[in-house]
């Protein structure tokens, strides 16, 4: 029994679980048995059109190959300021070798993602030496590069402070995250204190026990995951919520109305209707990339 446990635990974590467990909702949603939402399959044509109209708009007819990749390290360069590069290069100028300088990158990378929970719409980052702010997770990005070069997430009482390790993280306080994130009366972030416990909970992350292999000119690019998936976030589920593919059932939409005293509604983010939203979000994303493509390949796309 404890095997078979121990089997259904490790799978429900894996991303295969999360695409074929969202094929199972896409399913309910189709026969009319969702919890919280009604699905409306006669927009996705029209979801698909817009997205090749927005792809179009700012890529066609011919640069479709610039369009960039987006993901934590386009976060890091918001304002179009090149910072990761720019740190780079003070490394290699520095003389680090590139396996220690793709290690400090994993590093960054892995506390920077794990303290984006969410900030929220009212939060923004104002760079050090300069008048801009950012808000979101591009500002959680700027915000985490800063501590990260500071030596907050090391333990390192000399030498290289550009690190992450378990010590370091398990001492975070919630002090130390008002002090650096800028966080006061006027510029409140949503789950400060839950990002304190999150950090602590994973004081054994093992530093200095990457692998690194490959070449600098894509160090985070090879993965070797045989199962990939589209992230289930507010800005991916609220296109289909925007463009009519999925509304809310009236009781559920009230109840998230009361509960926010405003307009939009509000429900907890572990809530049946936002498990609901996460999961649909991954499988409709799915969908949506088998319409964009039948839009875009008689262009030769």
């Amino acid at each position: 029994m404890a095997i078979d446990l121990a089997s259904d635990i490790k799978y429900l974590k894996s991303l295969r679980a999360v695409r074929e467990r969202s094929r199972i909702v896409l399913e309910a949603a189709r026969n009319g048995g969702l919890n919280n939402f009604v699905y409306d399959e006669g927009r996705m044509r029209e979801t698909a059109e817009y997205v090749v109209g927005v792809i179009s708009r700012d890529f066609g007819p011919d640069r479709y190959t610039e369009i960039p990749p987006h993901g934590r390290w386009e976060h890091f360069s918001i304002g179009g300021i090149l910072r990761l590069e720019n740190l780079v290069q003070q490394w290699q100028a520095s003389e680090v070798d590139r396996v220690e300088i793709t290690r400090r990158l994993i590093d960054l990378f892995f506390v920077s993602v794990l303290l984006d929970a969410g900030a929220g719409d009212s939060w923004s980052f104002r760079e050090p030496g300069s008048d801009k702010s950012y808000g979101r997770s591009e500002g959680i990005a700027v915000a985490t590069l800063y501590m990260f070069t500071d030596g907050t997430f090391s333990s390192a009482i000399d030498g290289n402070k550009a690190a992450v390790d378990g010590q370091a993280l398990s001492r975070l306080t919630e002090d130390t995250l008002i002090h650096h994130f800028q966080v006061g009366p006027q510029n409140p972030i949503r789950f400060l204190v839950k990002l304190v416990v999150l950090a602590c909970s994973v004081f054994s992350f093992p530093h200095g026990q990457q692998t690194v292999h490959g070449s600098m000119d894509s160090p985070l690019g090879t993965h070797g995951l045989s199962v990939c998936s589209m992230i289930g976030l507010y800005r991916n589920g609220g296109l289909f919520v925007d463009m009519g593919v999925l509304r809310l059932k009236p009781d559920v939409l009230s109840k998230g109305v009361e509960a926010s005293g405003q307009t939009l509604p509000l429900f907890s983010s572990t809530a049946d209707v936002v498990v609901e939203w996460r999961a649909l979000t991954v499988a409709l994303l799915d969908e949506l990339h088998k319409l964009v493509n039948d839009i875009l390949s008689p262009q030769g796309c």
